[in-house]
Formats: C-alpha cells, structure tokens, sequence
C-alpha cells in the first residue's frame, strides 16, 4: 500500500500502540515505497507505484469523460491530484468480474494499492456506475462500499448479491467513496450528494505554477 510519510507514520503509531512488542516494529520493512509526490504531476495510465501518486479518483461514463476531465484538472491546480477513468477504460485494462460493479472494484483495489488513493467519487448515479445491493429489511438498497471493501465474502456467494455488512470481516484502510447523481437522478436511491453544472466549476482562473 502506498502511503505519504504522515500517513505512514500515523499507522505506525497506531499499530505500535495495539501490538505488546512495538520495539520490533523496525525490524519490519515498510509496506511498498513511499509517495514523495515531487514536481510535474504525471500519473501513470495504469495504477502504478511509479510516477506521481494520485489523491482523487473520478470514475465516470465514457460520454462523460472529458467534462469531469474539466474537474480533474481544476481540483489538481487547487492541489489535489486527480484522474479520469471511464467505465470503457476500466473494462479494457481489468479482469472481468462477477459484472460490471466486481470490475470496477478491482480496478479500484489495484489504484488504492499503487496509487495512494484518498477519495473516489463515484461520477453517476446507479444507472450509469453500477453497484451492488445488500441484504436488507429495507428494500434492496444501493450498496457502495463494497467497490473498495478488501473483504473476500464480497462476492463469496457468487452473485451480484452483496454479503450483509453485519457478516463482513473488518476492513483495513480504504478510500472515502462518495457517489454523485449528476447529471440526472433517475433511481431514486439515496446518494451522496450533486455536482453544479461544469459551466460553474471555475470561478477563478488557474494558479500559476
């Protein structure tokens, strides 16, 4: 898992502070290299633990593409590193799971590893990014942590039927996944929020490098 040194060293605290022996932890080599982050930002197309690490993943549909493209780049200008990948992409460069929704979890496995992920956010609503549904006593609700969940028994069964969340092992570090609706709300399950329209999204010009 690639990490930023502040991160790195808030685990170690954490893990020092849960295990009887933290005096061994030097003994210990780091998980993978750690991100430095340093000059021009150019990310790899595939996730990677060379090149620039990448703070905001946006996953969008492909005639979306270039619009949250706009996004990207105003949110790396404000210091938040950010890619594009759209569903045609993510289907192309990944094994295909169980459906669509296993596909883009692997993908997104792999870009938290090699990446450094912070945050996802998820450029649809259910009808265009796919998720799965959990068991539940509500009906069928959108379920959208398990795109990231480490958790094996995501897909134990088989099914595009989530394993309840009350069944699932504890899950190690992942990305804040957020959804949003934009550009229409057509499910009419509970999302995390909407974006403005792009039109919107620069109200100042661009930092000087």
């Amino acid at each position: 898992m690639r990490l930023r040194p502040r991160d790195a060293a808030r685990s170690r605290a954490t893990l020092a502070a849960r295990v009887m022996n933290p005096e061994d932890l030097s003994a210990f080599a780091p998980a993978s290299e750690l991100r430095t982050d340093q000059g021009l930002f150019a990310p790899r197309s595939l996730p990677s633990t060379e090149g620039s690490g990448v703070d905001l993943l946006i996953v969008c549909a492909p005639e979306h593409a270039a619009i949250f493209q706009e996004l990207a780049e105003l949110k790396t200008d404000l210091g938040l590193p950010t890619v594009v990948r759209d569903l045609d992409w993510i289907q192309e460069n990944y094994p295909q799971g169980a459906d669509l929704a296993e596909t883009i979890r692997f993908f997104l496995r792999d870009a938290f590893a090699k990446w450094g992920l912070r945050f996802v956010l998820l450029a649809g609503d259910v009808d265009l990014i796919p998720t799965r549904f959990v068991r539940s006593y509500f009906p069928t609700p959108p379920e959208d942590i398990p795109a990231i969940s480490i958790s094996p028994a995501w897909t134990a069964t088989g099914t595009p039927t989530a394993t309840p969340i009350s069944a699932r092992p504890p899950s190690l570090a992942q990305p804040a996944t957020r959804r949003t609706s934009w550009p229409t709300c057509t499910s009419g399950a509970s999302r995390s929020g909407t974006l403005p329209a792009p039109s919107s999204w620069r109200t100042k010009s661009r930092p000087t490098r």
